[in-house]
């Protein structure tokens, strides 16, 4: 049977140099960037998960994010809660306009 010319035998990893090894594990996208990437990528998860967490809108129904963000609106009311003379404050620049 006639060979192929169409068809090449990939070549064998152990039979390489090691120049051409490291050109076949090199990475494709971003080849010096890897770190960065690393760090890129898990941000994005954090952010997407933080997202679908607190801002997503799910329908009026309870589901498994409920709670948590329940939770955070009860803390978030604690925190930014005005003292009773701040509020007399308030009170009395927003009349005086």
């Amino acid at each position: 049977m006639a060979e192929d010319s169409r068809y090449k035998e990939p070549p064998k990893i152990a039979r390489l140099s090691q120049d051409v090894k490291a050109e076949y594990y090199k990475p494709l996208v971003l080849p010096n960037h890897q770190r960065q990437f690393k760090w890129f990528t898990y941000a994005t998860i954090v952010g997407i998960g933080i997202y679908m967490i607190f801002y997503h809108d799910y329908g009026y129904e309870d589901h498994c994010f409920s709670w948590i963000r329940q939770q955070a609106s009860t803390i978030k009311r604690k925190i930014l809660k005005l003292d009773p003379a701040d509020e007399k404050k308030l009170q009395k620049v927003s009349s005086e306009k």
